[in-house]
């Protein structure tokens, strides 16, 4: 048999890359076509749309804006107006115009405006919570003087009441034109950060931190339309009996996901609005993102997953859902009819925290960082950049021809160019950006190196056409690296008790009592087969086919000698019959010879730490029979074994029930182990003492102790004569003992 002195041996291998040695033969290819792939980059000017890359709507700025956040937008009067902070002010901006100072308040921000049919305009202030009233003639009042800080958002309804959600005391009311206030519903939470009103007079409001979305009827009735499980109900949009809910949520996001990912059905209902039945209200904590709540249904569906970035801001312009993301600025839309995902645009201020269809299409967004109001055209900027992000060889690679694929109309071009280094990071160690190319398969032209980016620049003479980028292809060459055999394991094969054993260790010996042979029957071993299954893992940083080869060798001894031939399975089995009993190492060594051509094949090992091989049964090196003062009568004997700890010992007399003996010294540890048991009272005549041994590699062998019982003396009887050895053999006694037993003196005698 077999065993280990250490379970697990693993090797951690690292490769140096200080010269330029032979290249794997297998040439690379890095494709990004999708939006998924797009989104990782950096863009500027551009929009994701359709799975390819686009000039992006133009951006136009308003001018005259003085404000380091401009917080919410309102249409009436026919001009939009925007509320802003840091100081707290309320801009009027014409059609095609600057932005002027239409209030300026004593608040410090100014975070929502609304506008009634008589063309007042509402100002919700922090950080004493107040309402301002701007009559047309700029003249303003004090509307309302709130008892919480934050007056977070405002709506007007069809009577021109006032809907508003505060903040420390998250409460919605309904202030009357009159300035009389009715608080509709006190939430109990942080905040109510947004709402919405449907044509019905019916009131959404999102909160923080719970992340609950309440329906309040026109009744004064509140349900909690669905429980997001935390964070911010940032924005609301209804559209065509669906809300759409911008979620920030303090969870993070699944490893790997990126903004734009698919949608994912949470499986949760919803407790709906009046015509509908009522659902569960409760979900698991929902990751940041856009969702869509069918009011109809009670499903609620991630239709943008923002991964790392917070929503903060939506709207919906015909059959797009639109979502404003922090901290980058980057604009999304869900494409309700084609149900996918377009990055819009990457505005330079980094907080888009609302947008407000104006106009037809055109979209408009208040941002913060700095205070900005952006207006997205119909028309496509000149021109746009992307930047991939960094990819990584692996190793140091050539890196080749570029190529994509692409849609340019008359008046339009792509330029790519390429630069590469061996930091994760760009610096100022990395080369410098080769020349642009315009004719897809030219060299990339950017030094061997690890990491590589590649940049499209695209650009139109005529803002009403741009072209497309569908995908991009950059071939290199990785330098070759050796394999790596990680771990190697050892299993038993063909054990009693194999399903027992786990990997990389000795399946643990059966204690339990043996059943008595029957008369005659030579016990046999319930031991382990000799045959050892070693089983590997192993790896190749450039993906490269492998062949392994297993060796073994008498550990401290100079030659290796193989186990099986060279295979592509990454296991061989072992008899350990055919080696001496000893400790042995066993070495695996993986090569690289499928994917690459001689003269730069690589290669790499690992060696195991020693094991044992044990396959010699334990044996009875003396036994007998002896009495105490007493007359009680015990066997005494020795238990030894070559190479393993003696674990077990167990007697049975005259083919009865097995027992356990016990070492001399209380433990059986050792590979000589005394012993001394007593036996039962024994009757005049022969008797067989079998010793079973079993050692720590499960072998099993076994001996005997005749003894012959006599009469009782009379007493004139002659002395006793002194007791000797009895016989020992590896098999039980009852296979070899002698035909006639010699008999002694009265008292007893053994053989």
């Amino acid at each position: 048999m077999w065993s280990l002195r250490a379970k697990v041996v693993v090797m951690a291998a690292a490769a140096a890359m200080l010269a330029w040695p032979a290249a794997a033969v297998t040439t690379q290819i890095l494709r990004e076509s999708t939006a998924e792939e797009f989104n990782r980059g950096k863009i500027d000017g551009l929009s994701i749309v359709g799975g390819g890359l686009a000039l992006a709507p133009r951006a136009t700025r308003v001018e005259g804006l003085n404000s380091q956040f401009v917080w919410r937008l309102a249409e009436g009067d026919g001009a939009v107006f925007a509320g802003a902070g840091s100081p707290g002010v309320v801009y009027r901006i014409a059609p095609g115009g600057k932005a002027e100072e239409y209030y300026r308040s004593s608040e410090m921000h100014v975070h929502c405006v609304a506008v009634d049919s008589h063309k007042n305009v509402y100002a919700g202030t922090s950080p004493r919570g107040m309402i301002f009233r701007i009559a047309p003639d700029r003249t303003a009042s004090i509307f309302h003087d709130s008892a919480h800080k934050y007056i977070w958002a405002m709506g007007m309804d069809a009577k021109d009441n006032l809907i508003v959600g505060t903040g420390l005391g998250a409460t919605v009311a309904r202030i009357a034109p009159d300035g009389q206030m009715t608080e509709l519903y006190d939430a109990g939470d942080g905040h109510i950060l947004s709402l919405a009103m449907d044509e019905k007079g019916g009131i959404y409001a999102g909160s923080e931190p719970r992340g609950l979305v309440y329906y309040i009827s026109p009744e004064g009735k509140t349900n909690v339309v669905h429980d997001f499980g935390g964070g911010e109900v940032r924005a609301l949009a209804l559209k065509d009996r669906s809300l759409f809910v911008a979620l920030s949520s303090p969870k993070p996001p699944p490893r790997g996901a990126q903004a734009g990912g698919a949608q994912v059905n949470t499986d949760a209902q919803v407790a709906e609005p009046p015509g509908a039945a009522p659902g569960p209200q409760a979900s698991a904590k929902a990751v940041s993102g856009v969702y869509e709540v069918e009011l109809d249904w009670g499903r609620v569906t991630l239709r943008l997953d923002t991964g790392a970035r917070a929503p903060l801001s939506l709207a919906v312009v015909e059959d797009k859902v639109y979502a404003g993301c922090g901290d980058d600025g980057r604009l999304l839309a869900y494409d309700r009819k084609d149900r996918c995902v377009e990055v819009v645009a990457s505005l330079a201020e980094k907080q888009p925290l609302a947008l407000m269809p104006a106009s037809g299409r055109r979209l408009m967004a208040a941002c913060a960082n700095p205070g900005a109001v952006v207006t997205l055209e119909e028309e496509h900027e000149r021109e746009g950049t992307y930047i991939s992000r960094v990819h990584d060889g692996q190793a140091v690679s050539k890196w080749g021809a570029l190529g994509w694929r692409q849609n340019c109309p008359v008046g339009t071009h792509v330029r790519v160019s390429a630069r590469s280094g061996n930091s994760g990071q760009p610096d100022n160690t990395w080369s410098s950006w080769t020349e642009d190319a315009s004719s897809p398969g030219a060299a990339a032209g950017c030094p061997a190196a690890r990491f590589a980016q590649y940049r499209l620049r695209l650009a139109t003479v005529d803002p009403k056409v741009t072209p497309l980028v569908e995908e991009v292809t950059l071939a290199y060459l990785p330098v070759n690296l050796a394999p790596v055999v990680q771990k190697i394991e050892f299993l038993p094969v063909g054990a009693a008790k194999e399903k027992d054993a786990r990997p990389g260790s000795f399946p643990k010996p059966d204690l339990k009592t043996p059943d008595a042979p029957a008369q005659g029957e030579a016990v046999s071993p319930q031991g382990i087969s000799p045959v050892c299954r070693i089983q590997w893992q192993a790896s190749d940083p450039n993906g490269d086919e492998l062949l392994f080869q297993a060796m073994y060798r008498l550990y401290g001894g100079k030659t290796w000698r193989p186990i099986g031939g060279l295979s592509a399975v990454a296991s061989r089995n072992w008899d350990t019959l055919a080696v001496p009993d000893g400790r042995y190492e066993v070495r695996v060594v993986a090569v690289d010879a499928p994917s690459n051509p001689v003269g730069t094949i690589l290669t790499g090992e690992l060696t195991s730490e020693p094991m044992l091989v044990d396959n010699t049964r334990p044996v009875l090196l003396w036994g007998k029979v002896t009495t105490d003062a007493e007359g009680k009568l015990f066997l005494e004997g020795v238990a030894d074994d070559n190479l393993s700890p003696i674990v077990h010992l167990w007697l049975s007399v005259n083919g009865g029930r097995w027992s356990s003996i016990a070492a001399a010294d209380g433990v059986l540890d050792s590979r000589q182990e005394p012993f001394k048991v007593a036996l039962p009272k024994l009757p005049v005549g022969e008797h067989v003492m079998v010793v079973r041994i079993m050692d720590a590699a499960r072998n099993i062998g076994s001996g005997s102790v005749t003894y012959y019982q006599d009469a009782p003396a009379t007493p004139a009887a002659a002395e006793p004569a002194k007791p000797a050895y009895g016989t020992q053999t590896a098999e039980p006694a009852a296979a070899d003992a002698p035909e006639a037993p010699v008999k002694a003196a009265p008292g007893g005698a053994q053989e």
